[in-house]
């Protein structure tokens, strides 16, 4: 073991919708690196959203409540989604979106940039993804079920993974060149960095922000199970990209 762990910079966030809302949309941040941006859009009905393509983004809008309708770089409808289904818009892929019926979208926005990304691969995707969680069972024994969104791209990796009640990744571990966030989508979990002191819980609407190199484990409490949104964006300055088992 040549690196060593550190659990300086782990950051816990919460997010909750505003009562009260006076524009149509209103940005909510929740954890912002170099590598690694997170908040929750809240947009009413009849509001809208149009960006150009970014060569340097790789970007997940992830329906947290309401409905989206999004539109692909021509302008035609790339599909319209709800609850825990969204989109992955590629780098160097123009898009655009706006809410559906007359509840409020509250979507979350993952970003991973690099500002020196270079020229985009002949094989990159070049239409918006989409993506869903269909909430998996449990297969005999399996103590945590991935569901992979994305793993294609340039930047990020992204999945929901369901945890077992009293199942996790209890042993301290780090990943190196990576930053990394967990968002609570449903039940509790026992979160603790390169130490058993350093213990806490989180529950729905939670989340953690990990910086490069920070140890930590997880368990969820017994009686029910856990369900996790988990973002890795890779440090594209870092030499290596590894998990470290301590």
């Amino acid at each position: 073991m040549t690196e060593a762990s550190s659990s300086e910079g782990m950051l816990r966030f919460r997010y909750d919708k505003p009562v009260a809302q006076d524009a149509p949309t209103v940005v909510i941040p929740l954890a912002q690196s170099a590598a690694l941006g997170l908040d929750v859009q809240v947009m009413r009905a009849g509001g809208a959203l149009s960006r150009e393509a970014d060569p340097a983004a790789e970007t997940l809008w992830f329906v947290v409540s309401g409905r989206a309708r999004f539109y692909d770089n021509d302008g035609s409808v790339a599909g319209e989604f709800g609850k825990y289904a969204g989109a992955l818009v590629p780098r160097g892929v123009a898009y655009g979106f706006e809410p559906v019926g007359d509840v409020d979208l509250e979507i979350l926005r993952i970003a991973s940039v690099d500002p020196r990304a270079g020229d985009l691969a002949a094989d990159s995707p070049t239409t918006i993804q989409p993506i869903s969680y269909d909430n998996p069972d449990f297969e005999e024994g399996d103590d945590i079920v991935v569901h992979r969104f994305w793993d294609g791209g340039d930047m990020l990796s992204i999945s929901v993974e369901k945890v077992r009640d009293g199942e996790g990744d209890d042993t301290p571990h780090a990943h190196f060149g990576i930053v990394g966030a967990w968002l609570m989508l449903s039940g509790r979990i026992r979160f603790h960095g390169a130490s058993d002191a350093d213990a806490f819980e989180i529950a729905t609407g939670d989340g953690v922000f990990l910086p490069s190199g920070n140890a930590y484990g997880f368990r969820a409490m017994e009686h029910e199970p856990a369900e996790i949104l988990h973002v890795k964006a890779l440090d594209m300055g870092a030499e290596k990209h590894v998990r470290v088992d301590y």
